[in-house]
């Protein structure tokens, strides 16, 4: 029975099941590849289809592994006979992949409807990432306040669903009126499968709170999820630098970047 790739690539994205597709797009001299052939390799390395079998297709599953990491689409040429790049094979020919990565967009879970996360929605909006909005202030938790939200709650955040709702696909943003309730958002959500926790507050602030939450099996200064106080040190102290600099550290973290310059004349140099 043939696998029906297709069918697989349009379950996958459907599920929001994490993929890269490697697709042959060129073939020089003796190849085991065929022109158009695709294989699917997930997170865990398991794959579905082929692109040709062999040395190769070990490369092109080890080189899926960092296109994971840098979430960029790309194409690669092999040469058949490079010992070096890793082939060696007798074949004496050339293929060319594209690899094609499929992820889950982020999405963020905003506790507080406030000034700030109304600058965040702005520019969620403009690099299209998903939000939601939870505020136990009716006026703050508005549609019309936040027209393009996925979803937005109103209600006492005791009561949210951090269970249902939080995944491990989510990025929780705490920014509460006058912080009141931070902490009780923050301990919910270190309970959950939530990728990134990002709570805004002075460093006096948080470092009160992230003891008070401190266990005897757990402490939240070794939570790599946890980024508090929130954001990127860029300056400024409006709501709207303070928006920019969170989804600065949410991207950063989503695509696994050093957030350093890429100026030439600001990297290092041999001295």
């Amino acid at each position: 029975m043939n696998l029906d790739i297709h069918s697989l690539i349009s379950e996958n994205i459907s599920r929001g099941i994490p993929f890269v597709l490697s697709t042959v797009i060129r073939t020089e001299g003796s190849t085991p590849s065929v022109m158009g052939s695709r294989m699917i390799i997930y997170r865990d390395g398991k794959t579905e289809g082929t692109v040709g079998g062999g040395a190769l297709e070990h490369l092109v599953i080890d080189d899926s592994k960092q296109i994971f990491s840098s979430g960029m689409n790309l194409t690669k040429t092999y040469d058949l006979t490079d010992k070096e790049q890793g082939t060696g094979m007798e074949c004496g020919g050339m293929v060319e992949i594209m690899f094609e990565v499929f992820t889950k967009r982020p999405h963020i879970m905003i506790f507080g409807g406030g000034h700030i996360a109304l600058e965040l929605s702005k520019i969620l909006d403009i690099i299209r990432f998903e939000y939601s909005v939870i505020d136990n202030r009716k006026e703050f938790a508005e549609k019309t306040r936040f027209p393009r939200a996925v979803k937005i709650y109103h209600g006492d955040y005791a009561d949210f669903d951090f269970e249902a709702e939080i995944t491990d696909n989510c990025y929780g943003v705490i920014v509460t009126h006058g912080h009141e309730y931070d902490k009780e958002c923050l301990a919910k959500l270190i309970k959950t499968q939530a990728r990134y926790i990002g709570m805004i507050g002075s460093k006096i602030k948080v470092e009160n709170t992230l003891n008070a939450l401190k266990t005897e099996v757990y402490d939240p200064m070794n939570d790599n999820r946890i980024f508090s106080p929130i954001g990127l040190d860029l300056g400024g102290d409006s709501p709207e630098l303070i928006a920019l600099s969170i989804v600065g550290e949410i991207v950063k973290f989503y695509f696994n970047k050093p957030g350093n310059h890429l100026s030439l004349n600001r990297l290092p140099r041999n001295t």
